[in-house]
């Protein structure tokens, strides 16, 4: 079941009008745009013209400003390994992560002490069944080989299942193996030459390396011929009887799951795999699983070792510039401790005084939520209380991860033994997985890392990133500014849960209302394309208005400017002129986006002394109320 989280800035179009010019007349200097004739150019004005749309983009916002900001953040986060500046316990086992994979003096120490006991592991095997046995030792090591244990949501019902994923290839894509391209069998080779410097690393004398190398290569090609089946499922009980070479149920069992059922993500693979276990060549084995090892630990070893790993995946696969060990930690950490930095940028960015803060707003437009659903005269008695059972109900995860630091308690790292700390990382990862298939709520995939103001509807739950609680969010300074920013775009998420509770007639009026707005000439807004995000942004504005009205001392006609002004600046954008009538979005224009929502709170007109006749100036009677 996919989240439904809705961006925090949608995709919108700034109008850009256009007029003849008599050449016999010098043009007359438009007036500059005044909050009573076009509220959004008023506010983002000076945006607009010092950041122009770049050459080579569609277009250009707060929102892109946003998340340039928060990558810098991420950037600097996964470069600092000083634990120094750690705000808490997930920042500082990231900033010991991070040490010790830029510690390139004991990178090959460390990644010998952590690879012998898995080779040696190898070393053992004598017979068949040990094979396997040695491929689930080295999964608990945290060195998947042949295949993998994962916990994914079913496609149909949403809820966990658990899935044997192949993870029988150096080169991943069966087409390396099987296609005749030159260029891609050139891959082949370097990918071969590769593999036999790996097995060198495992000790493996030079007269050995090529008929080993060749042996394990072997068993790689005739898997890859068996990736192109489709799922099947086994039964746990039943999987012993139906592999007893691979031993799946028993694989099964020691990551501590017990599942009924076991997905097999590709049948002809474990098929395929059952077969060649059934005799297997152990010499031929060996070789195949200390190859893998050491491919799996390709990053983490010492540094003739990653480049030569650099020059296949950077230069000759991802065909880009190798990169630098940081560079290389840092997609770690993304790739393999994603919860890890979630929390610990969480940590970093946000102290828990401002998360509090944050906080209060979402509790405040909860509160204005429910006294809207009292006063709401289309709703009888029973619709209410259900109402009000659903904002009981809903949860608001504001500026921190859903999973609390305590998840990370167990995990250490020493910070100067990086082959260690990925292995109990990725021994930690599959131990959270396996969790969830028993565990009630599942986790979202959101990182904190990432700007986030989103409604969960299978949660009942309203998210907020720390990333996005920055400027043009949430200043920290202005609490009518966070209100009129934060407090807005909390209450539109809010909002979409209860949108199916609105009078026909409100939304109507304003579905009217946007559709005479224009998107380009000869083009208006498509009120029915719309119409659930306009009703939104009104809906969010209200409830915001509201809350800030409840605060206490009523706000003075500056914090009601500072309100107002907050709102429009979040939706400064540039966009190409040709994306206007093109565009088949369900969000308004930024323009409209803004005037639309503000023109019908009936302060407005009265903050900003607006009159009759003006663009931004509404009577009670035209003005459309959702929530108030």
């Amino acid at each position: 079941m996919s989240l439904n989280l809705r961006p925090l800035f949608a995709i919108l179009v700034l109008t850009l009008a256009s007029g003849s010019v008599d050449a016999a007349k010098k043009p007359a200097t438009p007036a500059p745009p005044t909050p009573c004739t076009d509220f959004y150019s008023s506010v983002n004005g000076e945006w607009l013209k010092g950041n122009p749309l770049p050459a080579n983009a569609a277009s250009y916002s707060r929102w892109n400003q946003l998340n340039e900001l928060a990558d810098r953040q991420t950037r600097q986060l996964l470069a600092d390994g000083n634990a120094q500046n750690a705000r808490g316990p997930a920042s500082r086992l990231l900033a010991d992560l991070v040490a010790s994979g830029l510690d390139e003096d004991s990178l090959d120490i460390s990644s010998r002490a952590a690879i012998e006991p898995l080779l040696a592991r190898i070393a053992t095997i004598k017979k068949g069944k040990d094979v396997s046995a040695t491929v689930a030792a080295l999964y608990q090591a945290g060195v998947p080989v042949l295949f993998q244990f994962k916990v994914q949501r079913d496609p149909g019902t949403g809820r966990p299942r658990a899935v044997l994923v192949p993870d029988a290839l150096g080169l991943g894509d069966p087409t390396f193996y099987l296609s005749s391209d030159p260029a891609i069998q050139e891959i082949g080779g370097i990918y071969r030459a590769y593999s036999a410097d790996l097995l060198r690393y495992s000790g493996v004398p030079g007269k050995q390396l090529a008929a080993q190398s060749a042996a394990a290569l072997s068993i790689e090609d005739a898997l890859a011929k068996a990736m192109f089946g489709g799922e099947t499922s086994v039964e746990l009980m039943q999987a012993d009887k139906s592999f007893p070479n691979t031993q799946l149920g028993a694989f099964v069992r020691q990551t501590g799951a017990a599942p009924e059922q076991v997905v097999l993500a590709n049948g002809e693979f474990f098929k395929t795999l059952e077969k060649m276990l059934a005799k297997p060549a152990i010499p031929q084995w060996q070789a195949y699983l200390r190859m893998r090892v050491l491919q799996s630990m390709a990053p983490m070893l010492g540094k003739d070792y990653r480049l030569a790993y650099a020059n296949l995946v950077d230069q000759t696969i991802a065909k880009r510039l190798p990169r630098t060990q940081g560079e290389r930690v840092a997609a770690l950490v993304q790739e393999q401790a994603s919860d890890l930095l979630s929390a610990a940028y969480a940590e970093r960015q946000m102290s828990d005084g401002e998360v509090r803060s944050a906080e209060a707003i979402g509790d405040a437009l909860r509160a204005a939520m429910g006294r809207a659903i009292d006063r709401a005269p289309q709703l009888d008695a029973e619709r209410k209380a259900a109402a009000h059972r659903q904002l009981a109900a809903l949860r608001l995860a504001i500026g921190r991860p859903l999973q609390p630091t305590t998840i990370f308690d167990g995990l250490t790292f020493g910070r100067n033994t990086y082959a260690t700390n990925v292995l109990a990382l990725r021994r930690w990862a599959k131990t959270r997985e396996i969790a969830l298939l028993v565990a009630p709520d599942w986790p979202s995939p959101v990182s904190q890392t990432q700007p986030l103001i989103g409604f969960e509807a299978s949660q009942n739950r309203v998210i907020v990133t720390a990333a996005a609680l920055q400027s043009p969010v949430f200043g920290r300074v202005n609490p009518a500014a966070d209100y009129g920013a934060l407090g807005a775009l909390i209450g539109r998420e809010i909002s979409l849960g209860y949108d199916s509770l609105l009078a026909g007639t409100k939304l109507q009026a304003l579905a009217a209302q946007y559709g005479a707005y224009p998107v380009a000439t000869g083009v208006n807004i498509n009120p029915a394309l719309t119409q659930l995000q306009n009703s939104a942004d009104l809906a969010g504005l209200e409830l915001a208005w509201a809350a800030l009205n409840a605060q206490g001392t009523p706000p003075d006609w500056a914090a009601k400017k500072s309100f107002l002004t907050a709102w429009a600046a979040l939706w400064a954008r540039h966009d190409r002129e040709n994306l206007a009538s093109s565009m088949q979005s369900p969000y308004a224009p930024a323009q409209w986006r803004v005037n639309g929502s503000v023109v019908n709170l009936p302060d407005f007109a009265k903050v900003f002394s607006c009159k009759a006749k003006q663009p931004m100036f509404k009577s009670a009677a035209q003005q459309v109320a959702l929530w108030r």
